[in-house]
C-alpha cells in the first residue's frame, strides 16, 4: 500500500523523529516502529488525532510502516541522525540544530505528549512493546498485511 503523504505531513513526520531522538536513543528498526506506532495509536485516542501521518499495516513485527524507514534513512543522509552500534539511532548536533529551528513550527500539545510516551516507552525492550502492540484489542481482528486503522 502507498502512503500519500503532503510534502508538509512528509516534513512534519520528520521533525517528530527528529524530537523523539532528542528525548531517547532508539536501539534497532523495530523499537523505532513501535514507539512511534504507540505514540501515534495512545495520542490518538486521547485526542481523536494523529501526530504522525503513517500509514500501517500488520507485519511479522507487529504494526509496519516502510515510510518510516524510508524518513529515518533520508534522516541519516541528510546528517541529522546517526545510526550507530547496535543499531542505535540517535540525534546529531546537526539534527539538534535543525530540530531547533523547526520546533516553534511544531505542535507544543503534540511535542509533550511524545515527551510522556518516550518517557513511559522507551524503558521498555522490543520484545516488551511488541507485547504491548500484540494484546491492542483493535488489532487482534485485522489480518496479516491488512491496513491498521
Amino acid at each position: 500500500m502507498k502512503e500519500t503523504r503532503s510534502f508538509l505531513e512528509e516534513s512534519e513526520d520528520r521533525a517528530y523523529i527528529l524530537f523523539l531522538l532528542k528525548e531517547c536513543l532508539v536501539q534497532g528498526n523495530i523499537k523505532m516502529m513501535k514507539l512511534i506506532f504507540l505514540t501515534n495509536y495512545y495520542y490518538a485516542k486521547e485526542n481523536n488525532d494523529l501526530i504522525f501521518h503513517y500509514t500501517f499495516i500488520r507485519w511479522h513485527y507487529g504494526p509496519y510502516s516502510n515510510s518510516i524507514q524510508n524518513d529515518i534513512n533520508s534522516l541519516i543522509t541528510s546528517g541529522l541522525v546517526q545510526k550507530g552500534e547496535n543499531n542505535t539511532y540517535s540525534l546529531t548536533e546537526k539534527g539538534g540544530e535543525i530540530l531547533g529551528s523547526l520546533q516553534t513550527n511544531l505542535s507544543s500539545k503534540k511535542l509533550e505528549f511524545i515527551k510522556g510516551a518516550i518517557n513511559r516507552l522507551s524503558s521498555k525492550s522490543t520484545n516488551e512493546l511488541l507485547e504491548l502492540v500484540h494484546n491492542l484489542d483493535e488489532l487482534k481482528s485485522i489480518k496479516f498485511g491488512e491496513h491498521i486503522q
